[in-house]
């Protein structure tokens, strides 16, 4: 289904930090909030989908503080709870500490040959596949259903990896790595890593923190990082020659 999307257009937000969707509205409006900064400042968005952002309230780094939050309209599609998909989350392992002492291998969830090199490949690490232990930790973010069969899934998954100049703390620490992948309704097994490493329509995915399919469009809002503001995605199912 992600090969079928094409992309529609996407709108930069203001921030770096994380973001999520709070939904969108028959009249093409996604509302989306921000939150950035150490102190987790607060800013929440209208996006006209024709437009860009048409209004905005904001805490501006701690200068405005009694914002009033944006009124969400009634009949809003919301994104969905993510208590379907429960089984894709775990946590096997500390992400920082020493190998002998914890036994890493034996609690992270393993990966292949494959996954190691694809996921170097993808994320474009300074560390050889070799490194890489598994996954000590995945975190379903959001999820949304874009057909009788197949969910979309937001997750966080996070890396553990060996040091190649351990300290005196510890010789393994991780990397976050934040996915959207397919995930069929009807299974309960924990997909390939490389069957995750998904762009969608040439549109690359920073952190895909929520997403939301409906009417035929689907939403990703994506997570800034650094120097990187966070986004709000809009792709469009394509239609089929007999529609």
């Amino acid at each position: 289904m992600l090969t079928t999307l094409e992309h529609l257009v996407t709108y930069d937000l203001l921030y770096g930090g994380d973001c999520k969707l709070l939904g969108v509205t028959h009249d093409g409006h996604i509302y989306i909030e921000e939150l950035y900064g150490d102190d987790d400042w607060l800013a929440q968005h209208d996006v006209s989908i024709d437009g860009g952002i048409v209004h905005s309230v904001d805490e501006a780094q701690g200068n405005n503080l009694h914002i009033t939050l944006l009124e969400l309209p009634d009949g809003i599609i919301k994104p969905n709870p993510k208590s379907c998909c429960d089984y894709l989350e775990f946590s096997g392992s500390r992400l920082r500490g020493m190998l002998a002492d914890e036994r890493i291998e034996e609690v992270v969830y393993p990966l292949t040959v494959e996954d190691k090199i694809a996921l170097v490949e993808f994320m474009e690490w300074d560390i050889a596949p070799p490194q890489i232990i598994g996954i000590a930790e995945s975190t379903v973010l959001s999820h949304t259903q874009i057909s009788e069969s197949i969910m979309l899934v937001c997750r966080r998954i996070r890396i553990a990896y060996r040091l190649m100049q351990p300290t005196v703390n510890y010789d393994y620490d991780s990397l976050d790595v934040f996915v959207l992948h397919e995930h069929m309704l009807d299974s309960n097994a924990m997909p390939e890593l490389v069957d995750c490493l998904n762009d969608i329509d040439d549109v690359v995915l920073l952190r895909p923190m929520d997403c939301l399919y409906h009417n035929g469009y689907l939403f990703v809002a994506d997570g800034g990082d650094g120097e990187e503001v966070s986004a709000i995605h809009v792709f469009e199912q394509e239609k089929s020659d007999n529609s």
